[in-house]
């Protein structure tokens, strides 16, 4: 089957690519199936794909299109622009007072400590450290990626 049917068949070639030096057909492939990507409801695995993207163009000597793919496939969806919320992985009012988000049905008020939300809507360890080593693997090749 098509790699694009199965995120674990389209990582595992991506590796390939990356250990066998094949930068250019790894970037090309992943740039022709990224709107397929970075739509997966894993959000851990849209960015993952994202960075993997990031380092073939660092690989490359890319670095305007690294910075800009980790701009916009890496930080962006991890930067509490409420993208968990829109995934459906937590209430997108929280304190609405007509939530209800034990599933009692009662339209019960919910209460959320101060700054709970923020909590709730932070990406997850692994996107953090995705990101993280992609901008250390840009300073380790001399380009800044402070601010991000």
């Amino acid at each position: 089957p098509h790699p694009r049917y199965d995120a674990w068949a389209l990582h595992s070639l991506i590796h390939v690519y990356e250990h066998q030096g094949r930068a250019s057909e790894g970037q090309s492939l992943l740039r022709q199936e990224r709107d397929w990507w970075e739509a997966l409801p894993d959000l851990a695995a849209s960015v993952h794909f994202g960075t993997h993207l990031a380092r073939f163009f660092i690989e490359r000597g890319n670095y305007k299109a690294a910075l800009r793919t980790i701009d916009t496939a890496v930080c962006q969806p991890i930067d509490g622009e409420g993208a968990r919320a829109e995934l459906g992985l937590v209430p997108k009012d929280i304190n609405d007072d007509d939530a209800d988000i034990s599933g009692s049905g009662q339209g019960s008020e919910v209460r959320v400590p101060a700054g709970a939300e923020r909590v709730l809507n932070a990406p997850t360890p692994d996107a953090l450290s995705d990101a993280s080593a992609c901008l250390w693997r840009l300073e380790l090749s001399g380009v800044s990626g402070s601010f991000r």
